[in-house]
């Protein structure tokens, strides 16, 4: 009975992706026909139904990390821990960071026993070849600029790679 509904859901899926295809290939046939008297809103009506839900988001937040002026408070380490945090969830894997290995960010704090000052520290893994790859710095360097703009605590980036693993590891530093 099991493989049974597993069959029937299959082709109902099969079905339902020939529909979108047909669906598709209509706007293809309508662009093509008038695609030079289309304005701006009917191009980017025609674009809302052929992009996922997920490229218009990757495109709207990395237009926001970019671009964005945040108000700049001046608050403790854990209100901001906690809007680095929501940022984190907002941005990572939708603006970028597609390659970082973890869904969540790792947290340590390290104190300096000379000066007494303390960095928060959010670690996440690349593979070593991914590391190298100018989107994920772009991203990172978006990311850490957005930060940055919130409070007056200092946040930059640094990459480490252990090439007997072959990992790098990405650390937010928070001072």
């Amino acid at each position: 009975m099991e493989s049974i509904m597993r069959k029937y859901s299959y082709l109902h899926e099969l079905e339902k992706s020939k529909e979108d295809f047909k669906g598709n290939k209509s706007i293809a046939n309508y662009l093509d026909l008038n695609y030079d008297k289309l304005d701006k809103k009917d191009k980017l009506n025609i674009l809302s139904k052929i992009v996922e839900e997920n490229k218009l988001d990757k495109e709207l937040l990395r237009y926001m990390i970019k671009n964005s002026d945040p108000k700049k408070d001046n608050v403790d380490i854990k209100t901001f821990l906690n809007k680095v945090n929501k940022c984190l969830k907002r941005f990572h894997r939708k603006a970028g960071g597609y390659y970082l290995e973890d869904e969540t960010w790792g947290y340590s704090e390290k104190k300096n026993y000379k000066s007494g000052k303390v960095k928060y520290i959010l670690t996440n893994t690349i593979d070593v070849l991914d590391g190298r790859d100018r989107e994920i710095h772009e991203y990172l360097k978006d990311l850490v600029d957005y930060l940055n703009k919130l409070s007056q605590f200092k946040v930059y980036y640094r990459l480490k790679e252990d090439s007997e693993y072959k990992i790098s590891y990405i650390d937010l530093i928070i001072e």
